[in-house]
């Protein structure tokens, strides 16, 4: 055992010309190809880093093309507002017209934004103007759930008021400046 001992750990070379390293008696051939742990810790330890760096500029991505796209949503609402307000003298309502057909402002169905104003009762016109095809969607909140800045409208002295919607928001708190 001694002399295998001492015949591992020389330096001269063999056979064949080769100056082998010295070697333990734990260490193979095999194990010289393979990578150490210490090694492996270090790899794992920077694709950790590269990728908690990548998923930080990949959520600034996301954030920033979500505001932009809030910012077009709502530059097509304020749009469509403006252009009733221009046509029709007033802004849309918001639960029921001076006629009392029910009206959702937010509401595809029965939105005058996407329906067009009645002209009495169940009433609209031969050509009615619809001014969006579909309300958007807040995309920050998924959902039609848009704020809504409400002002009382009253068409003579003698009418009550209805609540007219003259401007829209996000309802998300983080893009409630837009």
């Amino acid at each position: 055992m001694e002399n295998r001992l001492h015949h591992s750990l020389r330096s001269t070379p063999r056979k064949g010309g080769r100056n082998p390293e010295p070697y333990s008696l734990l260490t193979t051939h095999y194990s010289l190809l393979a990578f150490t742990l210490v090694e492996l810790l270090v790899t794992v330890a920077l694709l950790l880093a590269l990728t908690m760096m990548a998923s930080a500029v990949y959520m600034n991505y996301v954030k920033s093309g979500e505001e932009s796209l809030v910012r077009n949503n709502l530059t097509i609402l304020r749009s469509a507002l403006q252009q009733f307000y221009s046509d029709n003298g007033r802004y849309p309502f918001r639960e029921r017209d001076i006629y009392g057909n029910p009206v959702g402002f937010l509401d595809d169905t029965s939105s005058e934004l996407t329906q067009g104003p009645r002209r009495g009762v169940n009433i609209y016109p031969r050509n009615r103007t619809k001014y969006l095809m579909e309300i958007p969607v807040d995309p920050s909140l998924n959902s039609k759930g848009w704020s809504l800045l409400v002002e009382p409208f009253q068409i003579s002295a003698s009418a009550e008021k209805l609540d007219v919607v003259t401007d829209v928001r996000s309802a998300n708190p983080l893009f409630k400046d837009l």
